[in-house]
């Protein structure tokens, strides 16, 4: 069994809603949506992602909140 951290694809920008946000966002002189300022959570969210190391098959586990994330070799 392999363990890894599951890490964000590229976007797409070509995506519906990033098309519909820019398209939002053009005719504006200030910014069309509110801009997000008080973070209140500081630990972003880690998923281990386990991947089986006979047949390939992936599967996500519990996601943690922690500040630090370490893989070790048991």
């Amino acid at each position: 069994m392999n363990v890894t951290i599951y890490k964000k694809g590229k976007e797409n920008s070509q995506a519906q809603g990033k098309r519909r946000f820019e398209k939002k966002k053009k005719g504006y002189g200030s910014f069309p949506k509110e801009i997000f300022h008080k973070n209140a959570k500081l630990n972003k969210k880690t998923t281990p992602l386990l991947e089986c190391s006979e047949c390939g098959k992936k599967q996500y586990s519990k996601s943690y909140r922690v500040k630090k994330f370490e893989l070790q070799e048991v």
